[in-house]
């Protein structure tokens, strides 16, 4: 999770419909500056290479989130049942990128993971 700050100002972003490394790339609605999701980086448009300071984050479930946080809000899905728009991707090898591409046997091409910091170095952990 990264903050919407950026020198002093507050951004809004949205999702660009694009993918780095299978990753979601956003955009910010005052520049349409890239950003990548997973280097937290701005990688194309007016503020390319400039950070967003990342907040520590806390993955959870539902039940556990409303117990500690009662007047939380959220959107209703408008239909019942178990739905994910995604399923086919998750399961094709084929990434959509800009850029570069990286090959690697250790992990599945869309394997789910955890980013953590240890020791100040990036670690990704499959879930």
């Amino acid at each position: 999770m990264y903050s919407r700050i950026i020198e002093g100002e507050e951004f809004s972003f949205g999702v660009s419909g694009k993918l780095i490394r299978n990753v979601m790339v956003m955009y910010d609605r005052q520049t349409g500056t890239l950003w990548s999701q997973l280097l937290g980086e701005a990688v194309q448009g007016e503020l390319q290479g400039t950070k967003l300071e990342f907040l520590p984050s806390l993955q959870t479930t539902w039940a556990d989130w409303k117990t500690q946080n009662p007047n939380t809000l959220a959107l209703r899905k408008g239909y019942s049942g178990a739905y994910d728009p995604y399923d086919s991707y998750y399961f094709s090898r084929q990434t959509g990128v800009i850029g570069e591409t990286t090959f690697d046997d250790r992990l599945y091409v869309k394997e789910f993971v955890v980013g953590v910091e240890r020791n100040g170095d990036p670690v990704s952990l499959p879930l």
